[in-house]
């Protein structure tokens, strides 16, 4: 996994192909427009993490392996420039860091985590956001408040969303309050 593989999938989608002699259509005619980053971007092990954590510096911030990703910001651009939508994940499972450990997922780290994981989802330009439930970022109350904070509504799909999420969060995403859904189906979520 790496930022030239995603970006030729991105350009895969938009390519217009002629299947048995019909009309030229790509992916993203046919209603496939969305493209996720999933696991394998962050920089497991970082010494500049956190002590305890493996991805997050000392401010919460998510460290990205710039050796496989050099440039976030520019391959989200390039989804944007051919009109697709990117995703981001979080909560990650390859190198999981467990901010709720000793103080819950209330505490000072999971917060500032969690502010920081949005911050770059933004400045990235990132439209969604899927959070799976290996860490320790697992209140979705917190997420959305975050998003809310800073001001750009985007999707969040969550494998791991408390039963309090579903009646807090606003309807500007989505939750998926089960395990891996086939075809990547999502529950929209009612305020």
């Amino acid at each position: 996994m790496n930022q030239t593989l995603i970006t030729g999938i991105m350009d895969g989608m938009v390519k217009k192909q002629t299947f048995g002699g019909g009309k030229p259509t790509s992916l993203c005619d046919l209603g496939y427009c969305d493209v996720g980053l999933d696991d394998h971007w962050q920089a497991c092990g970082s010494p500049d993490a956190a002590p305890g954590m493996h991805y997050h510096d000392k401010d919460g911030n998510p460290i990205v392996n710039k050796e496989v990703f050099p440039d976030m910001k520019a391959m989200v651009d390039h989804a944007h420039s051919l009109k697709l939508t990117s995703g981001w994940y979080g909560n990650n499972c390859d190198c999981s860091d467990h901010c709720d450990k000793p103080g819950g997922v209330d505490s000072p780290v999971c917060q500032k985590q969690i502010e920081g994981d949005v911050k770059a989802l933004h400045d990235f330009g990132f439209d969604a956001w899927k959070l799976d439930g290996c860490g320790g970022e697992t209140d979705l109350v917190a997420v959305n408040k975050a998003i809310k904070a800073a001001g750009k509504p985007i999707m969040v799909v969550s494998a791991a969303a408390p039963s309090r999420a579903l009646r807090e969060m606003e309807p500007q995403g989505s939750c998926r309050t089960a395990g891996e859904l086939p075809l990547g189906l999502q529950v929209p979520v009612q305020a």
